[in-house]
């Protein structure tokens, strides 16, 4: 039977191949076929939501480059489509647009919604990396520390850096400095910007 054609075609096929074999192989091969025809109609579907999700998620890209709001867009793709990846980049677009219009509690609403909804570890830290880094900036600190300590290894050279700014704002500069070198040795993503923070916190001889 070829898995071309639509649902009804499929079901009406496999009731006529029923009538005609049924007598024979009703135990053995009949269930063989209930579990292949099942897989089937499983990937087809799945195929047709990530096609879906990808269209939405393609209208929320759009609209951040042209400026154009996308919030309704994205906020329909999280509803419909929320085990998939498409619904958790769209939600970081989300925050990124909320932190930037002034809405920091917003924007870590929707870091939250993808550390819980993220079908791939990696975006869930890339989500909680972001959080952090948004605690920080609104100085909460312990909010931070918490964060940073559930994160995977993805990224582990930018917690650390986050680890550092938290030492380094609570006026603790050798923490800061074991921190950061931690996370030059792991790689960070600004390497520049950390070789500036290194250099703030390192003591000066003779003094």
């Amino acid at each position: 039977m070829s898995t071309y054609l639509s649902d009804d075609e499929q079901a009406e096929a496999l009731k006529k191949w029923w009538k005609e074999n049924a007598v024979s192989i009703i135990v053995g091969a009949g269930l063989g076929f209930g579990i292949i025809f099942g897989w089937q109609g499983w990937q087809m579907f799945q195929t047709s939501q990530g096609e879906a999700a990808s269209q939405l998620y393609a209208q929320v890209e759009q609209a951040t480059k042209s400026g154009a709001d996308f919030d309704n867009t994205a906020t329909q793709l999280k509803a419909d489509y929320a085990g998939s990846a498409y619904a958790s980049y769209a939600a970081m677009q989300q925050a990124k647009a909320a932190y930037k219009a002034g809405n920091p509690d917003r924007a870590r609403s929707e870091l939250e919604w993808v550390m819980a909804n993220a079908p791939d570890p990696v975006l869930v830290d890339l989500a909680r990396l972001r959080l952090a880094a948004l605690l920080v900036d609104q100085q909460q600190y312990d909010a931070a520390k918490e964060v940073i300590a559930a994160a995977g290894t993805f990224m582990k050279g930018d917690f650390e850096q986050l680890q550092g700014d938290i030492a380094r704002a609570q006026g603790d500069k050798v923490a800061a400095l074991a921190a950061y070198q931690a996370a030059a040795s792991s790689g960070v993503t600004d390497m520049r910007l950390l070789s500036m923070k290194i250099v703030d916190v390192t003591p000066v001889e003779g003094k």
